[in-house]
């Protein structure tokens, strides 16, 4: 057996205990031999780390135990599926899109659905999972116009950009292609290679700009969300629908701006203008 230990960073409270759920909606059916099959492929000929099971150690550290051979009997993941003899869009609730010129929307949160994309018995959090558990919880939920691929891992494995990477890899396994190498197998790809203490002080402390806390300062910070957690004690979700058209827009309008500016491709993302705008309605909320 393949010990690999689990960076520190991956470890910090409360990630530790995430379980991220994500589901692909597409307006197709899928065939679900041929995902299995591509799955179990995956991880047995190219990407073994994600077969592996996360381990405590007696300090409370983590670690992957990886098996030298998957053996038949050997539960890569778990996987599930259930067809529905209707439509997706028949589903109490399902969030359906908005016309574009109407803007940003909110629309129901994902959780009145969710009951129907996964099953009753998924772990909700590593400390729900049992004995022995695989990373990969997958479900396939079957419409008469689409499928939905949830996936359930714990986030110390992988964040949702890792996410993408591994239905990149799957998707490509399933159409014949070798993924690409597993970046950052049995070592933390974002070591540094040198301990706090030997960073100049200068590095660390810039004034106006950027600082680490010390350890005592941390309950102050705790401390400042207590009278937002007693103002609104219980929290609401929703589905946040952003109109392709909107983005694209909007992603275009602000690259004109700064080429005038810079005179220079700032090669700007649809989630750059995503993300510019939730910073934008948390900051808004912000100013009283």
């Amino acid at each position: 057996m393949e010990v690999v230990p689990i960076p520190p960073n991956d470890q910090r409270k409360p990630v530790d205990r995430i379980r991220t759920r994500t589901f692909f909606i597409l307006n197709d059916r899928l065939d679900e031999d041929i995902l299995r099959n591509a799955l179990d492929r995956l991880i047995r000929q190219h990407w073994r780390k994600l077969g592996a099971r996360v381990v405590s150690r007696p300090d409370g550290s983590l670690e992957y135990h990886i098996a030298d051979t998957f053996e038949e009997e050997y539960v890569l993941f778990i996987w599930s599926s259930k067809e529905y003899d209707h439509s997706i869009d028949t589903l109490p609730s399902f969030p359906k899109a908005t016309p574009a010129e109407k803007g940003a929307t909110l629309l129901p949160s994902l959780s009145s659905i969710e009951k129907y994309l996964r099953p009753e018995d998924w772990p909700l959090e590593r400390k729900d999972e049992p004995p022995n558990a695989p990373l990969l919880y997958i479900h396939l939920s079957s419409f008469t116009d689409s499928t939905v691929i949830g996936v359930s891992l714990p986030h110390v494995a992988s964040d949702q950009f890792g996410l993408a990477n591994i239905m990149k890899a799957w998707l490509g396994v399933a159409k014949g292609e070798a993924p690409p190498p597993l970046v950052g197998y049995d070592k933390d790809i974002l070591a540094n290679g040198k301990a706090y203490k030997d960073y100049p002080k200068k590095e660390v402390v810039r004034k106006g700009r950027m600082r680490v806390r010390r350890r005592f300062e941390y309950p102050f910070v705790i401390m400042g969300f207590i009278p937002e957690l007693i103002i609104h004690s219980k929290e609401i979700a929703h589905t946040l629908f952003l109109p392709l058209p909107l983005v694209a827009s909007l992603r275009e309008r602000c690259a004109k701006e700064l080429m005038d500016k810079y005179s220079k491709d700032p090669g700007i993302t649809n989630g750059d203008i995503i993300t510019g705008l939730a910073l934008k309605v948390i900051s808004s909320s912000l100013v009283t």
